[in-house]
């Protein structure tokens, strides 16, 4: 059997918990990019439902999944912060963009997203910092030196997956299974916003690939206990 091993090390304060195993896997991918391959990356909480190559655009150096619980959020939003003390210019436009998981993501073989790797697998190793703050942080954050704060961004393109089609289990426990695209199939559930991972995987199987539609329903929104059936 084929098998590849290799020496990662992270922030000696990782070294015992997921996070740690987590901040492990972008040395690999970076190794694995430097061979010219392109990856897609899936933690193992995530259900493939149709062949996610067919629906990868493939036009940007990293591809990912969105922690947004609806489309507006995964594209980007312009909101308005209110300050009434500031008089006539209380109002002040500013943009949100909701974090990308860093459980499911496309990432080719460029310069610019090794970069990003190195950068990454590089703080990882000397913070002890979630994977996820700080892979959308190094990825998203513009360049900027001041006030003490330093960064230098890996000049990445980025582009958010179909939320349709590539879906938090927030997307679609609070709102996909009851809205009018109900019967609409994925291609992969990654259920990254509750612990009963397992339980909520096989009831994703049944309901698009065993033909149960009342498999989902049991489930709570949230995480709390789901109703005994």
């Amino acid at each position: 059997m084929a098998y590849w091993r290799t020496d990662v090390r992270v922030h000696a304060g990782h070294k015992d918990d997921n996070h740690g195993t987590s901040a492990k896997k972008y040395k690999i991918l970076l190794e694995i990019l430097s061979l010219g391959y392109h990856v897609l990356l899936s933690d193992v909480d995530v259900v493939t439902l149709q062949d996610p190559f067919r629906y990868l655009h493939r036009d940007a150096d990293v591809e990912g999944l969105s922690d947004g619980e609806a489309p507006r959020q995964a594209q980007g939003e312009t909101i308005v912060v209110d300050d009434p003390k500031m008089g006539w210019s209380r109002y002040a436009y500013t943009t949100r963009i909701w974090a990308m998981n860093s459980g499911l993501f496309y990432i080719r073989a460029t310069p610019a997203a090794a970069r990003f790797l190195q950068q990454l697998h590089a703080r990882l190793s000397r913070e002890k910092v979630w994977d996820q703050a700080a892979f959308n942080e190094e990825l998203l954050f513009p360049a900027y030196h001041g006030s003490g704060v330093r960064h230098a961004s890996p000049g990445c393109t980025v582009r958010v997956m179909d939320l349709e089609k590539f879906m938090n289990s927030k997307f679609l426990f609070k709102h996909y299974r009851n809205g009018r695209h109900k019967d609409v199939r994925p291609v992969m559930v990654h259920v990254n916003y509750h612990p009963d991972k397992w339980d909520r995987m096989k009831a994703v199987i049944a309901y698009y690939d065993g033909g149960n539609k009342q498999a989902l329903r049991p489930f709570p929104v949230g995480s709390e206990r789901r109703a005994s059936s």
